[in-house]
């Protein structure tokens, strides 16, 4: 995961040499074509904290069409899960810039990026046994098509 300034920066680098070169150093630990897309997180801030985290859980989910009732039910989660678990960290979602493609889908949708800080891995899985996710779960569960969740641990460098 890289943070560009812009989408415009990473056009650059993605046709420069340089960006062949990574690939092809990588291409060794792949199992196939990586692909790429852009998420605007919503607030910068709780990005940083979500993504500087001991453990950060990425959630993708494919949607069909953007709607705010699905960013409103994932905060109203976190608010849930920040008051149940004393594991959250921070959390904070976005949206794909790019329409996307899946098999679940009707065409093209977008995908709604779900970036959740936990002090340990244990920590997110006990937090999905509190009565304020399993409250707020359905919310989110009801705009999806098909959804990816795993673990990172991420690391920041200038």
């Amino acid at each position: 995961m890289t943070d560009w300034k812009s989408i415009e920066e990473h056009v650059t680098f993605r046709d420069s040499d340089d960006h062949d070169a990574l690939i092809k150093s990588l291409s060794i630990m792949l199992a196939g074509k990586p692909s790429s897309y852009h998420v605007e997180f919503q607030v910068a801030e709780a990005q940083k904290i979500a993504f500087r985290a001991p453990i950060t859980e990425i959630a993708e989910a494919y949607v069909q069409d953007k709607t705010a009732e699905l960013s409103q039910n994932a905060s109203k989660l976190f608010e849930s899960v920040a008051r149940d678990s004393d594991g959250f960290v921070g959390a904070t979602t976005g949206w794909s810039v790019e329409d996307v493609e899946h098999e679940k889908l009707d065409g093209k949708g977008k995908l709604f990026t779900l970036a959740v800080g936990w002090k340990s891995v244990d920590a997110h899985m006990n937090a999905r046994n509190t009565e304020g996710f399993k409250a707020s779960i359905g919310g989110i569960r009801k705009h999806i098509k098909s959804m990816a969740a795993y673990h990172v641990t991420t690391r920041y460098v200038k």
